[in-house]
């Protein structure tokens, strides 16, 4: 009998775009959802649920932020005004992920170090972290 590997059913569903990489194929998250990028929006925007805000926020983030404004913007406005700070915090860590080292995304997260909650204001650290890391290889 051949022995096969064993692979965790996780690692086959959970998959996150390569930083820095823009290409068509990179956005498995939107793809695999079935659901258009802007039925996702509105869902972050006008979710009834944690869950359902902080499921868009996800997907969205498998969004290329260079190529999908957007993205960027919906993600940073529900950073800013929704009402929990679990999905504040979400979209912070998102918005983190993607890369996307711009002045406007800078500025954002600057003010959201201000944000009244403790859990968001560690994301904005982190992102904060995670963009000067990747900022100025992107600047040459």
């Amino acid at each position: 009998a051949e022995k096969q590997p064993i692979v965790p059913a996780t690692l086959t569903v959970v998959s996150q775009p390569a930083p820095n990489l823009a290409v068509a194929g990179a956005q498995p998250g939107l793809q695999q959802s079935g659901t258009s990028r802007g039925q996702i929006v509105a869902m972050l925007q006008t979710g009834t649920t944690v869950q359902q805000r902080v499921w868009a926020a996800q997907m969205l983030s498998t969004s290329d932020g260079w190529t999908n404004p957007d993205v960027m913007q919906a993600l940073l406005r529900s950073a800013r005004t929704d009402g929990d700070a679990g999905v504040r915090a979400t979209c912070v860590r998102c918005v983190g992920r993607m890369n996307v080292c711009t002045l406007p995304v800078l500025s954002a997260l600057q003010d959201l170090k201000s944000d009244r909650d403790p859990q968001v204001r560690a994301e904005v650290d982190t992102a904060l972290r995670q963009l000067g890391n990747v900022g100025l290889p992107q600047m040459r």
